[in-house]
Protein backbone atom coordinates (compact mmCIF):
# COMPACT_ATOMS: atom_id res chain seq x y z
CA UNK A 1 0.00 0.00 0.00
CA UNK A 2 0.93 3.79 -1.01
CA UNK A 3 1.03 6.68 1.25
CA UNK A 4 1.62 10.51 0.63
CA UNK A 5 4.78 10.98 2.92
CA UNK A 6 4.70 13.50 5.14
CA UNK A 7 6.06 13.25 8.69
CA UNK A 8 8.81 10.84 9.16
CA UNK A 9 11.24 11.80 6.41
CA UNK A 10 12.04 14.16 9.17
CA UNK A 11 16.28 12.88 9.38
CA UNK A 12 19.15 15.43 8.92
CA UNK A 13 19.54 14.08 4.92
CA UNK A 14 19.04 15.06 1.59
CA UNK A 15 16.91 12.93 -0.45
CA UNK A 16 17.23 13.63 -4.17
CA UNK A 17 14.26 14.02 -6.11
CA UNK A 18 15.13 14.84 -9.30
CA UNK A 19 18.45 15.52 -11.37
CA UNK A 20 17.45 17.17 -14.92
CA UNK A 21 14.54 20.03 -13.66
CA UNK A 22 16.48 23.14 -14.07
CA UNK A 23 16.62 25.35 -17.31
CA UNK A 24 18.00 28.07 -18.50
CA UNK A 25 15.20 30.72 -18.77
CA UNK A 26 17.50 33.90 -19.80
CA UNK A 27 21.07 34.44 -20.09
CA UNK A 28 23.43 37.00 -21.42
CA UNK A 29 27.11 36.61 -21.52
CA UNK A 30 27.86 39.90 -21.03
CA UNK A 31 26.29 39.61 -17.17
CA UNK A 32 29.02 38.91 -14.81
CA UNK A 33 26.17 37.91 -12.24
CA UNK A 34 22.46 37.94 -11.43
CA UNK A 35 21.85 38.48 -7.47
CA UNK A 36 18.44 39.70 -6.15
CA UNK A 37 15.24 38.77 -7.72
CA UNK A 38 11.15 40.66 -6.44
CA UNK A 39 8.20 39.70 -8.35
CA UNK A 40 5.57 43.00 -9.51
CA UNK A 41 2.90 40.89 -11.55
CA UNK A 42 4.47 39.40 -14.37
CA UNK A 43 7.45 41.25 -14.53
CA UNK A 44 10.55 40.06 -12.89
CA UNK A 45 12.78 42.63 -11.38
CA UNK A 46 16.80 41.02 -10.83
CA UNK A 47 19.70 43.12 -9.95
CA UNK A 48 23.15 42.44 -11.60
CA UNK A 49 26.24 43.49 -12.02
CA UNK A 50 28.87 43.69 -14.92
CA UNK A 51 32.57 43.64 -14.35
CA UNK A 52 34.47 45.70 -17.38
CA UNK A 53 37.22 43.78 -19.58
CA UNK A 54 40.04 45.23 -17.80
CA UNK A 55 38.76 44.36 -14.11
CA UNK A 56 38.59 47.93 -12.50
CA UNK A 57 36.14 48.16 -10.16
CA UNK A 58 35.24 51.41 -9.91
CA UNK A 59 34.22 50.79 -13.90
CA UNK A 60 32.02 48.05 -13.07
CA UNK A 61 28.31 48.56 -13.82
CA UNK A 62 25.39 47.85 -11.93
CA UNK A 63 22.08 47.79 -12.37
CA UNK A 64 18.72 46.45 -11.86
CA UNK A 65 16.60 45.26 -14.87
CA UNK A 66 13.28 43.23 -15.56
CA UNK A 67 11.80 40.33 -17.44
CA UNK A 68 8.14 39.83 -18.48
CA UNK A 69 7.97 36.62 -17.88
CA UNK A 70 5.35 35.11 -20.55
CA UNK A 71 7.50 36.05 -23.10
CA UNK A 72 8.38 33.05 -24.91
CA UNK A 73 11.67 34.66 -25.36
CA UNK A 74 11.73 37.35 -22.71
CA UNK A 75 14.01 40.89 -23.31
CA UNK A 76 15.95 42.02 -20.71
CA UNK A 77 14.71 46.02 -19.64
CA UNK A 78 16.87 48.00 -18.00
CA UNK A 79 15.29 49.81 -14.69
CA UNK A 80 17.96 51.83 -13.05
CA UNK A 81 21.64 52.34 -12.82
CA UNK A 82 23.42 52.01 -9.44
CA UNK A 83 26.30 53.55 -8.02
CA UNK A 84 27.52 50.22 -6.16
CA UNK A 85 27.24 46.70 -5.84
CA UNK A 86 23.56 45.87 -5.07
CA UNK A 87 22.27 43.54 -2.39
CA UNK A 88 18.74 42.49 -1.08
CA UNK A 89 15.27 43.66 -3.23
CA UNK A 90 11.61 43.70 -1.99
CA UNK A 91 8.76 45.65 -3.15
CA UNK A 92 5.93 47.38 -1.23
CA UNK A 93 3.22 48.68 -3.20
CA UNK A 94 4.41 50.36 -6.00
CA UNK A 95 8.06 50.81 -4.55
CA UNK A 96 11.11 48.56 -4.92
CA UNK A 97 13.19 48.76 -2.22
CA UNK A 98 17.06 47.67 -2.37
CA UNK A 99 20.35 47.86 -1.04
CA UNK A 100 23.45 48.50 -2.81
CA UNK A 101 26.96 49.08 -1.08
CA UNK A 102 26.23 50.16 2.70
CA UNK A 103 22.50 52.13 1.39
CA UNK A 104 18.78 51.39 1.43
CA UNK A 105 17.03 53.21 -1.33
CA UNK A 106 14.30 52.69 -3.22
CA UNK A 107 12.65 53.51 -6.47
CA UNK A 108 9.03 54.05 -7.99
CA UNK A 109 8.25 51.53 -10.60
CA UNK A 110 5.84 53.28 -12.36
CA UNK A 111 7.62 56.04 -13.23
CA UNK A 112 9.60 56.27 -16.61
CA UNK A 113 12.52 57.10 -15.09
CA UNK A 114 13.11 55.87 -11.83
CA UNK A 115 14.95 58.32 -9.41
CA UNK A 116 17.14 56.78 -6.62
CA UNK A 117 15.26 57.57 -3.12
CA UNK A 118 17.91 56.83 -0.49
CA UNK A 119 16.60 56.12 3.00
CA UNK A 120 19.32 54.95 5.36
CA UNK A 121 23.08 54.45 5.60
CA UNK A 122 23.47 51.04 7.67
CA UNK A 123 27.35 51.35 6.80
CA UNK A 124 27.55 47.46 6.46
CA UNK A 125 26.48 45.15 3.68
CA UNK A 126 23.09 43.73 3.36
CA UNK A 127 22.28 40.80 1.97
CA UNK A 128 18.35 40.10 2.47
CA UNK A 129 15.59 42.18 2.80
CA UNK A 130 11.48 41.12 3.76
CA UNK A 131 8.51 43.46 4.52
CA UNK A 132 6.27 43.35 7.31
CA UNK A 133 3.54 45.73 7.22
CA UNK A 134 5.49 49.09 7.11
CA UNK A 135 8.72 47.64 8.65
CA UNK A 136 11.14 47.05 6.70
CA UNK A 137 13.56 44.09 7.82
CA UNK A 138 17.33 43.59 6.65
CA UNK A 139 20.08 41.81 7.46
CA UNK A 140 23.02 43.33 8.25
CA UNK A 141 26.56 41.75 8.08
CA UNK A 142 28.80 43.69 11.04
CA UNK A 143 27.40 42.22 13.75
CA UNK A 144 25.63 39.32 11.82
CA UNK A 145 22.47 40.30 13.07
CA UNK A 146 18.85 41.16 11.49
CA UNK A 147 17.16 45.04 12.02
CA UNK A 148 14.57 46.94 10.55
CA UNK A 149 13.19 50.57 10.00
CA UNK A 150 9.66 51.63 9.61
CA UNK A 151 9.75 52.76 6.08
CA UNK A 152 6.86 55.50 6.59
CA UNK A 153 9.41 57.65 9.02
CA UNK A 154 10.54 60.74 7.43
CA UNK A 155 13.97 60.21 8.88
CA UNK A 156 13.82 56.09 9.57
CA UNK A 157 15.71 55.06 12.89
CA UNK A 158 17.31 51.65 12.12
CA UNK A 159 16.09 48.97 15.42
CA UNK A 160 18.45 45.85 16.17
CA UNK A 161 16.28 42.79 15.82
CA UNK A 162 18.48 39.86 17.01
CA UNK A 163 22.34 39.67 16.79
CA UNK A 164 24.62 36.91 16.52
CA UNK A 165 22.98 34.92 14.07
CA UNK A 166 26.06 33.37 12.33
CA UNK A 167 26.22 35.48 9.01
CA UNK A 168 22.68 35.78 8.13
CA UNK A 169 21.58 35.76 4.19
CA UNK A 170 18.02 36.13 2.95
CA UNK A 171 15.09 36.89 4.83
CA UNK A 172 11.15 35.62 4.10
CA UNK A 173 8.35 36.20 6.33
CA UNK A 174 5.47 33.61 7.21
CA UNK A 175 2.93 35.45 9.54
CA UNK A 176 4.93 37.30 12.25
CA UNK A 177 7.76 34.62 11.83
CA UNK A 178 10.73 35.81 10.20
CA UNK A 179 12.99 33.24 8.43
CA UNK A 180 16.02 33.91 7.56
CA UNK A 181 19.39 31.49 6.25
CA UNK A 182 22.96 32.00 7.31
CA UNK A 183 26.14 29.90 7.30
CA UNK A 184 24.73 26.70 8.71
CA UNK A 185 20.75 26.21 8.61
CA UNK A 186 18.03 28.27 8.23
CA UNK A 187 16.27 29.41 11.77
CA UNK A 188 13.20 31.88 12.38
CA UNK A 189 12.15 33.91 15.10
CA UNK A 190 8.95 35.63 15.71
CA UNK A 191 8.80 39.63 15.57
CA UNK A 192 6.05 39.90 18.21
CA UNK A 193 9.01 38.39 20.54
CA UNK A 194 10.95 41.38 22.45
CA UNK A 195 13.93 39.27 22.98
CA UNK A 196 13.41 36.49 19.95
CA UNK A 197 15.31 33.20 20.41
CA UNK A 198 15.99 31.63 16.58
CA UNK A 199 14.93 28.14 16.15
CA UNK A 200 16.45 25.67 14.12
CA UNK A 201 14.24 25.21 10.48
CA UNK A 202 15.99 23.01 8.09
CA UNK A 203 19.38 21.91 7.92
CA UNK A 204 20.91 23.28 4.87
CA UNK A 205 23.64 26.21 5.46
CA UNK A 206 25.47 28.30 3.41
CA UNK A 207 21.77 29.24 1.85
CA UNK A 208 21.12 33.17 -0.24
CA UNK A 209 17.85 32.51 -1.20
CA UNK A 210 14.23 31.66 0.32
CA UNK A 211 10.49 31.75 -0.46
CA UNK A 212 7.28 29.88 0.98
CA UNK A 213 4.78 28.03 -1.27
CA UNK A 214 2.15 28.15 1.64
CA UNK A 215 4.04 25.70 4.05
CA UNK A 216 6.96 24.80 1.58
CA UNK A 217 10.01 26.13 2.13
CA UNK A 218 12.17 26.93 -1.01
CA UNK A 219 15.62 27.13 -0.29
CA UNK A 220 18.50 28.02 -3.06
CA UNK A 221 21.96 27.16 -1.91
CA UNK A 222 24.94 29.31 -2.86
CA UNK A 223 27.96 27.47 -3.52
CA UNK A 224 27.25 24.07 -4.77
CA UNK A 225 23.54 25.05 -6.94
CA UNK A 226 21.15 23.26 -5.16
CA UNK A 227 17.67 23.73 -4.85
CA UNK A 228 16.12 22.43 -1.55
CA UNK A 229 12.63 22.51 0.15
CA UNK A 230 11.54 22.14 3.47
CA UNK A 231 8.30 21.66 5.01
CA UNK A 232 8.44 24.20 7.87
CA UNK A 233 5.38 21.95 9.58
CA UNK A 234 7.44 19.17 10.00
CA UNK A 235 10.98 18.74 11.57
CA UNK A 236 14.25 19.93 9.85
CA UNK A 237 14.79 17.75 6.69
CA UNK A 238 15.82 18.85 3.29
CA UNK A 239 14.29 17.17 -0.07
CA UNK A 240 17.21 18.33 -2.70
CA UNK A 241 15.47 18.94 -5.63
CA UNK A 242 18.01 19.23 -8.27
CA UNK A 243 21.57 18.16 -9.07
CA UNK A 244 24.60 20.19 -8.59
CA UNK A 245 24.29 23.10 -11.46
CA UNK A 246 26.25 26.04 -10.44
CA UNK A 247 26.48 28.98 -7.57
CA UNK A 248 22.94 30.14 -6.99
CA UNK A 249 22.05 33.64 -5.44
CA UNK A 250 18.11 34.44 -4.77
CA UNK A 251 15.10 32.86 -5.66
CA UNK A 252 11.68 33.90 -6.44
CA UNK A 253 8.30 31.58 -6.94
CA UNK A 254 5.38 32.57 -9.27
CA UNK A 255 2.90 30.42 -10.59
CA UNK A 256 4.24 27.16 -9.05
CA UNK A 257 7.69 28.12 -11.62
CA UNK A 258 10.65 28.95 -9.23
CA UNK A 259 12.97 31.41 -10.58
CA UNK A 260 16.60 31.01 -9.60
CA UNK A 261 19.62 33.94 -10.12
CA UNK A 262 22.95 32.64 -11.03
CA UNK A 263 26.37 34.14 -12.74
CA UNK A 264 25.25 35.25 -16.38
CA UNK A 265 21.55 33.68 -15.63
CA UNK A 266 18.31 33.34 -14.47
CA UNK A 267 16.80 29.96 -14.19
CA UNK A 268 13.62 28.31 -13.62
CA UNK A 269 12.15 25.67 -12.39
CA UNK A 270 8.83 24.62 -13.91
CA UNK A 271 5.67 22.85 -11.91
CA UNK A 272 7.82 22.92 -9.03
CA UNK A 273 5.16 21.26 -6.68
CA UNK A 274 4.85 18.21 -8.15
CA UNK A 275 8.70 17.33 -7.11
CA UNK A 276 7.98 18.21 -3.80
CA UNK A 277 4.78 15.42 -3.60
CA UNK A 278 7.10 11.64 -2.32
CA UNK A 279 4.83 8.17 -2.39
CA UNK A 280 6.84 5.90 -0.57
CA UNK A 281 6.06 2.08 0.50
CA UNK A 282 4.19 1.90 3.90
CA UNK A 283 7.40 0.73 5.73
CA UNK A 284 10.04 2.08 4.06
CA UNK A 285 10.87 4.04 7.63
CA UNK A 286 12.24 1.32 9.21
CA UNK A 287 13.00 -1.98 8.63
CA UNK A 288 10.34 -4.86 9.79
CA UNK A 289 12.93 -6.53 11.54
CA UNK A 290 13.95 -4.04 13.67
CA UNK A 291 11.71 -2.95 16.61
CA UNK A 292 11.77 -0.75 19.81
CA UNK A 293 10.48 -2.42 22.69
CA UNK A 294 8.61 -1.32 24.74
CA UNK A 295 6.78 1.14 23.19
CA UNK A 296 5.42 3.79 24.93
CA UNK A 297 8.17 3.53 27.19
CA UNK A 298 9.36 5.23 30.55
CA UNK A 299 12.82 4.38 31.42
CA UNK A 300 14.99 2.52 28.78
CA UNK A 301 14.56 0.83 25.31
CA UNK A 302 15.63 -2.19 23.69
CA UNK A 303 15.91 -2.60 19.76
CA UNK A 304 15.45 -6.24 18.22
CA UNK A 305 16.72 -6.70 15.07
CA UNK A 306 20.65 -5.59 16.02
CA UNK A 307 23.17 -8.07 15.48
CA UNK A 308 26.04 -5.82 15.98
CA UNK A 309 26.87 -2.92 17.87
CA UNK A 310 25.44 0.34 15.78
CA UNK A 311 25.93 4.01 16.64
CA UNK A 312 22.79 5.79 17.19
CA UNK A 313 20.86 9.34 17.41
CA UNK A 314 17.84 10.02 19.15
CA UNK A 315 16.12 13.29 17.93
CA UNK A 316 13.53 15.30 19.19
CA UNK A 317 10.49 16.31 17.08
CA UNK A 318 12.07 19.58 16.06
CA UNK A 319 14.93 17.75 14.59
CA UNK A 320 17.41 18.58 17.58
CA UNK A 321 19.57 15.89 19.12
CA UNK A 322 18.68 14.68 22.40
CA UNK A 323 21.16 11.66 22.82
CA UNK A 324 23.58 9.58 21.37
CA UNK A 325 25.57 6.91 21.88
CA UNK A 326 25.84 2.84 20.88
CA UNK A 327 24.11 0.00 21.38
CA UNK A 328 24.78 -3.62 20.99
CA UNK A 329 22.95 -7.02 21.33
CA UNK A 330 20.59 -7.56 24.34
CA UNK A 331 21.62 -4.01 25.25
CA UNK A 332 19.31 -1.15 26.37
CA UNK A 333 19.19 2.48 25.76
CA UNK A 334 18.43 4.54 28.93
CA UNK A 335 15.96 7.36 28.44
CA UNK A 336 14.83 8.76 31.94
CA UNK A 337 16.46 11.94 31.25
CA UNK A 338 14.55 12.70 27.73
CA UNK A 339 11.29 14.61 28.23
CA UNK A 340 7.92 13.26 27.37
CA UNK A 341 6.91 12.90 23.91
CA UNK A 342 7.49 11.48 20.47
CA UNK A 343 11.18 10.88 19.32
CA UNK A 344 12.85 9.71 16.57
CA UNK A 345 16.33 7.27 16.56
CA UNK A 346 18.61 6.67 13.77
CA UNK A 347 20.86 3.56 13.54
CA UNK A 348 24.30 3.86 11.93
CA UNK A 349 22.97 1.17 9.40
CA UNK A 350 20.45 3.82 8.18
CA UNK A 351 17.60 2.24 10.12
CA UNK A 352 14.92 4.80 11.42
CA UNK A 353 12.43 4.59 14.25
CA UNK A 354 10.39 6.29 16.35
CA UNK A 355 9.36 6.02 19.77
CA UNK A 356 6.95 7.75 22.42
CA UNK A 357 8.54 8.43 26.22
CA UNK A 358 6.20 8.84 29.12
Amino acid sequence: MKFIYTFFIFFLTYTELNAQVVTEFVTDNDMTETISLAFYGNDLYFSSWWEEIWNNPYDDIYKISKIDITESTPTIIDVVNLPSLPGGMVFKDNYLYFSHGYTISKIDITENTPNIIDIINVNSRVEGMAIHGNELYFTVAAGSKISKINITDTTPVMINVASDLNSPYDLVFKGNELYFSNQYYIQKINITEAAPNPNQVSNVGSSRGLVFDDDILFIAKRFNGKIYSQDVTLPPNALLLNTSYTAFNDIALLNNDLFITGFNNIYKIENVSDLVTLSVGENSFSSNSYKIHPNPTFNEISISGIRSKEAFIIYDVSGKEVLKGTISVNEKIDVKSLSNGLFFIELDNGNRLKFIKK
